[in-house]
This record gives structure tokens, sequence and C-alpha cells, in this order.
């Protein structure tokens, strides 16, 4: 660093910078997929999983703040119980055009201890009332 350059000094940035790294990189599952497989076979160890993965309905969507609140069901890898709870964006973008009452199935991580952050969310088809009929 020298003297008069710009340095960041709010963790807001980093925190920002990346949940959306996160976010960018969670849509290469494929890729990493595939890495993982590669690296299997040629005996590698793996490391552990971070994120949980869960399907629930949108209760609120706060774009301002950046938050979702999802009515979601058991999460296997946390060993919770169905219930509502708040989770930021990594990405606002991710919640546009969400409307309350939507299905949803979300991937999540927990940033620090208690904050868990949305890194993949996609919206479900809605359940047709008259199918079979």
């Amino acid at each position: 660093v020298r003297e008069g350059e710009q340095v960041v000094v709010t963790a807001n940035f980093l925190i920002d910078a990346e949940s959306n790294l996160k976010a960018a990189t969670g849509s290469l599952g494929a890729a990493q997929d595939q890495g993982a497989a590669q690296a299997a076979t040629a005996g590698h160890a793996q490391p552990a999983q971070v994120g949980h993965h869960a399907e629930g309905r949108v209760e609120e969507f706060d774009a301002k703040a950046g938050t979702l609140s999802i009515a979601h069901g058991p999460v296997a890898s946390l060993k919770w119980p169905a219930m509502t709870m708040e989770f930021i964006l990594a990405n606002p973008a991710l919640g546009a055009g969400l409307k309350p009452g939507a299905a949803v199935a979300f991937e999540f991580v927990e940033r620090q201890p208690g904050e868990w952050v949305i890194t993949k969310l996609e919206a479900k088809p809605a359940a047709n009332p008259h199918a079979g009929h």
C-alpha cells in the first residue's frame, strides 16, 4: 500500500464479495461434481460438504434487506425439523420475482454462527390441483 491509495476499511464489502462469489460458484455444481469424481479416482481425500439443501414455501421477501423468510421442511444434514426462519440472500437477485406462497428449493450455508445464507434458489412449479381429473 502506498500513500494516497484507497483501501477498503469495512468488512461489509468483503462479506458481500464473498457471498457473491459463493452464489456464483454454487451454480457450477456439475463441474465440481466432475472434479470430485476425478479426485476420488486419483486417491485424494474429499473435503466435507458445508452446504445444506431444503425445500419450502416463501413467507416473506424483503428486497431492501436482502432477506427471505421461508417455511421449510426438515433439513437432514443439520438434523433440523420443519420450521419457518429468515435467511440472507447471497445475492438479492436470487429473490427476484418471488411472491409469498411460492414453492422453492434452495441451498444454504452458515456464513458465521447463526447467519444462514442462501447461495442457490429455484422456484418449484406450482402443484396442479386438477391433476388426474
